[in-house]
């Protein structure tokens, strides 16, 4: 797992590093998506009234705070673990790039700490375990910058943003259990909360 993650780290920032954008990400793409998924958990009574309240008090926080303006570059936007294929040479490739569009590093990053944590949680009870693999792969990212020490700060100082949407995506998924869906429908709370008081 930890050569896997080490090769999707650097398809990553390779995807990145060649499509940086002379302007600041789009928050209103990123805003109207992550309320789209607080609607469908809504409907899908995952999320009362006052939490999905809670959630979009959370979410403007953190597009108010400043902590998500940076530069652009292009996304994969749906970095899930089937969408990769590891080749034997060490390549990666992408598949399904329909959601390819302008977005933060950290949409991927994220993303791909999110799935890892609910890997490891759905199969284990235990998200803790986790963790040595996605500070990882989230070391493996920032490796690649001169600074890497700021850039890993940078990035997990963002990443609380995007792993707690990619949980809540997750969590959409009718076919686990219910309890566990709410399970990660709380874990993506703390995030949020957790991520706006260490920023």
């Amino acid at each position: 797992l930890r050569e896997k993650l080490t090769s999707l780290a650097n398809f990553l920032f390779t995807l990145h590093k060649r499509t940086e954008m002379p302007f600041n990400v789009d928050l209103d793409n990123v805003s109207s998506y992550f309320l789209k998924i607080l609607d469908k958990l809504h409907r899908q009574t995952l999320l009362s009234d006052s939490e999905r309240d809670v959630f979009i008090r959370l979410v403007f926080k953190w597009l108010n705070s400043g902590i998500l303006n940076v530069s652009s570059v292009i996304a994969h936007c749906d970095a899930t673990p089937t969408n990769f294929i590891f080749c034997e040479n060490g390549d990666v490739v992408a598949i399904d790039l329909e959601r390819l569009r302008n977005g933060d590093i950290v949409y991927d990053i994220g993303m791909v700490c999110g799935e890892l944590k609910h890997s490891f949680l759905w199969r284990t009870g235990d998200w803790h375990i986790s963790e040595v693999y996605i500070r990882h792969f989230l070391k493996s990212y920032a490796s690649h910058f001169v600074d890497h020490r700021k850039a890993f700060n940078d990035i997990t100082r963002r990443n609380p943003f995007y792993m707690a949407m990619t949980e809540l995506r997750i969590a959409r998924n009718d076919f686990l259990d219910w309890n566990y869906r709410k399970r990660l429908v709380n874990e993506a709370m703390q995030c949020l909360k957790w991520g706006l008081i260490h920023s």
